[in-house]
């Protein structure tokens, strides 16, 4: 009995381990642009970067946010902003939702009022 509730135990535990690597490593390889506690911060791998780092094409991403390409050209990266190994900036995919109209329609289309 104590080993079958170790063995549930053991299991219920890799599952939230695994489920926590799916979600920290949501964007793969690639450092992130995050708002966290009103601060602008890079993640990457679901840490938060503490040194600048140079990417293999020479791209700089500093902790701050500033992206210094290879020709001298800087950027800042926005809030919900990727950028890969290769220093393409990724823009945050956004969902659209449903706004009041659109509810309205869908509620007269369906006969619920």
């Amino acid at each position: 009995m104590k080993t079958l509730a170790f063995l549930i135990s053991a299991c219920a535990l890799s599952f939230n381990t695994l489920a926590g690597n799916i979600e920290s490593n949501e964007h793969g390889d690639k450092y992130c642009a995050k708002t966290k506690n009103g601060k602008l911060t890079i993640m990457h791998e679901g840490k938060e970067l503490t040194s600048d780092v140079t990417l293999s094409n020479g791209t700089r991403i500093a902790m701050n946010g500033t992206i210094t390409k290879t020709d001298g050209t800087t950027m800042i990266i926005k809030d919900g902003e990727c950028i890969d190994l290769e220093g393409k900036i990724e823009k945050p995919t956004i969902k659209k939702q449903k706004t009041g109209t659109d509810k309205k329609k869908q509620e007269t289309s369906t006969g619920n009022y």
